[in-house]
């Protein structure tokens, strides 16, 4: 049962995609949203921070005042437009390792929100190797729905328990369609007693090719994948659908 959902911002850019996003959940499901940004304490140790085009030192201690002033600045904006959007929600501003903090607060929410831009950066592909709760990849788009559900279903494991995790988040979708693509197969008859046992009617699709994909994408509100937390590397160097489909696809993706 979906009752709390965390909602990560790294910048103002991305604000639009997420709220729209976080505002459909809330009218759809009961549910307490908290926005959090997170001031990662590495941009002072590992990269010189830059303002305006310039590098600063960081044994400078004006210079890096300046700096936290401009970070200050941002999310004090991202938590203006997130109040705006989410006037009974709730949102926290940390100092911290961006990874861990997030994994830590997850421990505390029944979903992750993040968005995702032109290109998947070091902090979500992080998220994505260690995160243990499930996990909503929202890109941007001119509209979102959860009106069509779509399993990207390779008879696996990791297919089935996302499954399984999105059913117990999302208790009001009774219907999933799954999609696989090569050979069809039929689901054990112990899987339909399962699917059965809660409600959920499922339509099996099957396509030859990995690039009839689009056109699924044209029609569906919520892609369901298996978490790539074993494998994201191994996945991306042998040209493997999970890591393609992140990097490509321009509708919500959930994995479980």
């Amino acid at each position: 049962m979906l009752k709390r959902i965390l909602v990560t911002f790294e910048n103002l850019s991305e604000a639009e995609q997420l709220l729209d996003y976080a505002e459909l959940l809330s009218k759809n499901y009961d549910t307490q949203i908290v926005g959090a940004y997170i001031k990662d304490i590495r941009k002072y140790e590992v990269v010189p921070p830059m303002a305006e085009g310039m590098i600063i030192d960081s044994t400078n201690g004006f210079a890096m005042r300046e700096w936290e002033a401009i970070e200050e600045k941002r999310a004090q904006e991202i938590k203006r437009a997130f109040l705006e959007k989410m006037p009974l929600g709730r949102f926290i501003i940390e100092e911290g390792i961006g990874l861990e903090c997030i994994v830590e607060k997850m421990k505390a929410f029944d979903l992750l929100v993040m968005a995702k831009g032109e290109y998947l950066n070091s902090n979500l592909k992080n998220i994505l190797k260690f995160h243990m709760k499930p996990i909503i990849i929202v890109p941007k788009a001119k509209e979102y729905s959860l009106d069509k559900i779509i399993l990207l279903d390779d008879g696996g494991i990791r297919a089935n328990s996302a499954l399984g995790s999105f059913i117990n988040v999302f208790d009001k979708a009774k219907k999933v369609d799954s999609l696989t693509f090569g050979k069809s197969t039929e689901d054990d008859y112990l899987l339909k007693e399962y699917y059965n046992s809660k409600g959920l009617e499922i339509s099996k699709y099957f396509e030859d090719n990995f690039e009839e994909l689009s056109k699924y994408e044209k029609t569906s509100g919520l892609f369901i994948m298996g978490n790539l937390r074993y494998n994201f590397l191994l996945e991306k160097l042998t040209g493997k659908f999970g890591v393609k489909i992140l990097e490509t696809c321009n509708m919500p993706i959930f994995i479980g």
